[in-house]
């Protein structure tokens, strides 16, 4: 949700409540970190790390926001879109959503990703699963 406000109004509320302004200084610093890593997962690894970084962070984000889709998360998000968000080709996108599928990590159906294995799945995106979840979810 975004909110605007006056600025004089915002700095002086935040003379007013110290404690206002540690908040929006932690959510500002975990924004930054997550974007951090995002981007250089994106920039720096080969496709597989990429998608599997992808997969993995929509499924943990949309299951704290919703427990109960736990088991199949939905996932409106096609082939193209993968690739068009990570700067590949859909057939190579298709290659290794096969292969995680292949290897038992994840399946896409009926616009649902399961995800069978989390830990497999974040050693493929080459991030330990608590550390996703701590920049995902800042636990």
């Amino acid at each position: 949700t975004l909110c605007a406000f006056p600025i004089d109004r915002f700095r002086e509320t935040i003379s007013e409540l110290p404690e206002l302004a540690f908040a929006i200084s932690s959510i500002t610093e975990r924004t930054t970190q997550r974007c951090h890593t995002v981007l250089t997962t994106i920039a720096s690894h080969p496709a597989e790390t990429k998608i599997a970084f992808l997969l993995l962070s929509l499924f943990i984000r949309e299951v704290s926001l919703n427990p109960a889709n736990a088991e199949c998360v939905p996932f409106p998000i096609t082939q193209e879109d993968i690739a068009d968000a990570l700067g590949l080709t859909s057939i190579h996108v298709n290659r290794v959503l096969q292969s995680l599928r292949k290897d038992g990590l994840i399946e896409c159906k009926n616009r649902c990703l399961r995800v069978h294995d989390k830990t497999a799945l974040a050693e493929r995106a080459k991030i330990s699963l608590s550390e996703l979840e701590h920049l995902m979810l800042g636990i």
